[in-house]
Formats: structure tokens, sequence, C-alpha cells
């Protein structure tokens, strides 16, 4: 027999999944020009929100009956089998949602991504990064239905 850190591991995909949900939820209400940090959030919360689900699950499988009665506990589904299936639709849309964004960034030329620059001062080159994707590009990737399907998925976990 071994013990079940079950609400430990819990607790933290809960926050995984609220934390990344309010990522997406920003990403859709905002106009213009997008933040690479916000991406950074959307593409950092996903990664989260998978890997505090694996350890909840295993946990979660060491004793189903409390897991489950935890996860009722908390306004969560009723089972692990539910639970595993609300995260399955997540990586289902999170892969069209990725597939999206890399076609996305692939409209973009290298320029518009990184450059070499020359400092004034000091008329000495340093390697600039954008700081966000231009509102041509990122309009179509906020109404994308690949974004809207991941918002949902994670809304159907209470995200």
């Amino acid at each position: 027999m071994s013990l079940s850190r079950f609400p430990k591991a819990m607790a933290e995909n809960v926050e995984a999944v609220i934390r990344t949900a309010a990522a997406l939820r920003h990403v859709t209400s905002s106009s213009g020009d997008l933040l690479f940090q916000d991406i950074r959030a959307i593409q950092s919360g996903l990664e989260q929100s998978k890997l505090t689900f694996l350890a909840a699950l295993q946990e979660g499988q060491k004793s189903a009956t409390a897991a489950e009665a935890f996860m009722v506990s908390i306004n969560g589904p009723s089972t692990l089998a539910a639970y595993q299936k609300g995260a399955g639709s997540i990586e289902n849309a999170a892969a069209s949602w990725n597939a999206r964004l890399s076609q996305a960034l692939s409209e973009m030329t290298s320029a518009d991504l990184i450059k070499v620059v020359i400092r004034p001062d000091t008329q000495t080159k340093h390697v600039e990064w954008a700081a966000f994707i231009p509102a041509l590009v990122a309009d179509p990737l906020r109404q994308s239905v690949d974004l809207a399907d991941l918002i949902e998925a994670f809304a159907a976990l209470g995200g």
C-alpha cells in the first residue's frame, strides 16, 4: 500500500487549470498586437496543466474512492474517468491550438521575429526579439475556433 497525496496534487492541478484558463480568456479579450508574454503564459500553462494532471491522476489511482470524494467536494468531476476524459479534451484542443499557433507564427518573416540592431550610443550590435505578434496576425489567431475550443475544454473542467 502506498499513501496518496491526491489532495495536494489535485490542488496544484486546479491552480494550473484556473491560471491557464485566465491566460486564454485574457488573449481573447485583448485586441491589437498580441504580446509574446501572453502566448508564453498560455503555453506554460498548458504544460503545467498537463504535468499536474498526470501527477494528480497517478495519486488518485492509489485510492480512487477517496480521490473521487475529494473531487466532488471541490466541485470537480465525480469520477477519475470523467477527470481523465476532461483532460483528454484539453489535450486534443491543445494540439489543435498548437498547430494553429505554429501556422500563425510561420506567416511571419524571421525579420518580424528577430533582428540585429545597432545601439546608437555604443554602435554595438545586439539581437532583439519581437515583443509581440502584430494585430494583422494576432486577430485571426484570437478569433480561431482552435482557441475557442481550448477555452471550452478548460471551462468544462472548471477553468
